[in-house]
């Protein structure tokens, strides 16, 4: 490797890697890196890893993604459809109101809204000045916008991040559409007790109307209008304008509390429990299908936790229940004791549910980063175990081709673990906080590209919700042990087939991204007598929701065993 090429890398990943929105570009410039170097790669760790020492020193604290979940939670339940975007114009986050009505991704640029502002000025000049507080007093700073394929009159307002957000270098961006009139305004005249005549002066604020011209327009004095809106503020607790339109938009609670009304409703068949174990640990499970049907326990991944609300239908139509049971450190399950080995925590844990649950032995099911877990409980508690299912599998190092994955992330943590644990950290390190800045969409967009039906499968509205649980379940305690997960996953854990001693159903996808069907494919034709191999032809890596007929008949099969 030439110093000259080494710099161009370290150029590269020097501007990508504090930037949460340009993963794609970061794994990209990894994986060239191998792809240009091959060996010579393992030959130049040392230098390699002084250059990721370096870029990923840039990568910044928690303390901005604390304040940045802290404003997305501010703006998600809002009626409006509002976004939070970055100096530079790029969207870093969005309300469920915006996901549903825009066009729009984090990560994508403000441009891309749907709305033009009158004579064409461009919506990022806006915001950068709105960001810069050059707008006086810091101020809402109100455009009239037309909704480019229907020329309807929307108003845009765009608030400086408030608080100590401020120095995140963002606004958020309403968008103040008339077709969404009736029910904000029926929706602030209950929270803030207006008297109709006050609840049309805010409204009239909100369209972008200044006091003069909503005198005018409601045959009113100014006198009038403006002791109407001093008592808006006054019952609304707003200080500035700026302050008014945030209190105003951020009534957030009632639109909170439908949602977990509705999240409940939307999964009739899951029921979540905590196991108490002695010495006051805790356990995370969540039971989907049958509560009373024969148990499956899975263990959950980085991606899939608990199940679409048709999965979870499938499993009690059969009479399974499937409880999803959190590994150390996931969800509200505590961490091992001081001292106890992480596996042998997550055996005791299980073996604890079963015993609750008045089962001997259950199967037990594993997915994608977890597949290594499910193979190392068959070797500790076998006895515990009836058949181990394994669905969209990683297969150890040694069985795995960076050739044949189609996921550039998974190629990219692959190449890392081999060479060097410090790299495949902060590559899973940056992945993460990634996931979180952008999420769930564009991350499984990114990474099924080269098989469509899986994104057409994980982009949608419940999918997404499912990724996002999983996501939060593996950071809600530590990013540690979701490091840890990856770490186990990308070794050679040959180790852990050759030890479990219970009988193995693989259920893959040809279409695979993640793993790539020819190295399940090779580990099954290396254990014959453990494992069978059930690859569905026509099936990618979203096989619960593809295929959901073949994963419940094999667990109902094992049940039976």
């Amino acid at each position: 490797m030439t110093k000259n090429s080494l710099r161009d890398i370290e150029e590269r990943l020097r501007s990508t890697a504090g930037d949460p929105f340009r993963f794609d570009e970061l794994v990209d410039t990894w994986n060239l890196l191998f792809e240009q170097h091959g060996a010579a790669t393992e030959a130049s760790s040392v230098q390699v890893e002084r250059i990721v020492d370096a870029t990923f020193a840039s990568l910044g604290g928690a303390g901005d993604d604390q304040r940045r979940s802290q404003l997305q939670r501010v703006i998600n339940g809002l009626p409006h459809a509002a976004l939070m975007v970055r100096g530079d114009g790029i969207v870093t986050g969005l309300n469920e109101a915006a996901l549903e009505r825009l066009s729009l991704d984090p990560g994508d640029p403000v441009s891309r809204i749907g709305y033009a502002l009158e004579r064409d000025e461009p919506l990022v000049d806006v915001i950068k000045t709105a960001v810069s507080r050059r707008n006086g007093a810091g101020d809402v700073v109100l455009r009239r916008a037309m909704h480019v394929d229907s020329d309807r009159a929307a108003t845009l307002a765009i608030v400086p991040s408030p608080g100590a957000e401020a120095e995140l270098d963002m606004a958020l961006v309403f968008v103040i559409d008339p077709v969404w009139r009736a029910e904000v305004e029926a929706l602030m005249s209950r929270a803030y007790d207006l008297t109709s005549a006050e609840a049309q002066v805010l409204m009239g604020f909100l369209d972008g109307h200044s006091l003069q011209d909503l005198a005018e327009m409601r045959d009113r004095s100014y006198t009038t209008v403006r002791t109407q809106f001093q008592s808006v503020m006054s019952k609304t607790g707003a200080r500035s304008q700026a302050e008014l339109m945030r209190n105003t938009l951020a009534v957030s609670q009632f639109f909170s509390d439908v949602k977990k009304v509705a999240d409940v409703a939307g999964h009739p068949y899951r029921k979540r429990i905590d196991l108490f174990r002695p010495g006051g640990r805790s356990v995370d499970v969540t039971l989907a299908g049958d509560f009373s049907g024969k148990l499956v326990i899975y263990i959950p991944d980085t991606t899939q936790c608990t199940f679409q609300p048709e999965v979870e239908a499938a499993f009690r139509a059969v009479g399974l229940c499937v409880a999803s049971l959190c590994r150390p450190g996931f969800g509200r399950t505590d961490p091992p004791p001081k001292g106890q080995d992480y596996e042998e925590c997550l055996a005791e844990d299980i073996a604890a549910f079963q015993d609750q649950y008045g089962a001997q032995k259950t199967p037990i099911m594993a997915h994608n980063t977890s597949s290594c877990f499910g193979y190392r409980m068959g070797g500790i508690i076998p006895e515990r175990i009836t058949r181990l299912i394994v669905v969209s599998s990683l297969v150890p190092r040694s069985f795995m081709k960076a050739s044949a994955i189609g996921s550039p992330w998974v190629a990219a943590l692959m190449r890392t673990a081999k060479i060097s644990p410090k790299m495949h950290r902060t590559i899973v390190g940056a992945a993460i906080r990634s996931w979180k800045a952008f999420g769930s969409r564009r991350m499984f967009s990114m990474q099924f590209a080269s098989y469509p039906p899986d994104i057409e499968l994980a982009v949608r509205p419940d999918s997404i919700t499912e990724h996002d649980h999983a996501v939060t379940a593996a950071l809600a305690q530590s990013l540690d042990y979701a490091v840890i997960a990856f770490e186990h996953a990308m070794r050679d854990w040959t180790d852990y087939i050759q030890d479990c001693t219970v009988p193995i159903d693989l259920i893959q996808g040809r279409h695979d991204s993640v793993a790539g069907a020819a190295g399940v494919e090779a580990m099954a034709a290396a254990y014959p007598d453990k494992m069978t191999l059930h690859m569905i032809e026509d099936g990618g890596y979203m096989l619960y929701l593809s295929h959901t007929r073949d994963i419940v008949r094999i667990l109902l099969a094992a049940t039976q065993a």
